[in-house]
């Protein structure tokens, strides 16, 4: 496997250990960048959880990864092998994704926002695709309104917010009629809690 050309650095300066072991050697790192943060971290309103914690703790070992090359020019995203893996699993999912059974709609969504955030849906996707991703979630669509994690399955806020941006993702007319919206607005008219 070939690596990313390493820039070249200043002996003098050691890499942080942890940067080490991610990049599974001891060279010293480049110079320190004199640029603003490559992105602000995590915001929790001093209000931790485990998920922000964990978002914390990627940010840290992508900060320290990033920090290690003098320029974002270093690092290649390999855009089109990316999208060629997402593109593979909106057909089918290897058998270790059985476990997200009831988040199907999630994974649809986050399939499709992470495609058009590298820029494949700046086209609409083939007929075909859109026609199977208009069929499923027609199938996770509950009779009551709202959507299920999956065909058949009792609607929950969660895969509905995934179903309706994935239809919002694609931008295509026939997929916004395909929302029952009397239902749906019955639906989350029963989910509404009486403090919001």
């Amino acid at each position: 496997a070939s690596r990313v050309p390493q820039p070249s650095h200043n002996s003098e300066t050691m890499r942080s250990s942890k940067a080490s072991k991610l990049l599974g050697d001891d060279e010293p790192p480049p110079p320190p960048r004199n640029e603003s943060r490559l992105f602000e971290p995590v915001k929790t309103d001093n209000k931790n959880t485990k998920t922000s914690d964990e978002q914390a703790r990627i940010e840290g070992i992508c900060r320290d990864m990033l920090e290690y090359y003098p320029s974002p020019s270093y690092v290649q995203l390999f855009r089109t092998v990316h999208s060629s893996y997402l593109i593979k699993g909106l057909r089918r999912l290897p058998r270790g994704y059985s476990s997200l059974d009831a988040s199907r709609p999630w994974i649809l969504f986050w399939i499709l926002h992470a495609i058009e955030l590298l820029g494949f849906l700046d086209s609409p996707p083939p007929e075909a695709e859109i026609k199977a991703i208009h069929s499923f979630l027609t199938k996770c669509q509950a009779p009551t309104g709202g959507f299920g994690g999956g065909p058949g399955q009792r609607a929950h806020l969660a895969p509905t917010y995934a179903a309706v941006m994935s239809l919002v993702i694609l931008g295509d007319e026939r997929g916004y009629k395909l929302v029952d919206r009397k239902k749906m607005y019955e639906f989350l008219m029963r989910v509404k809690v009486s403090e919001a």
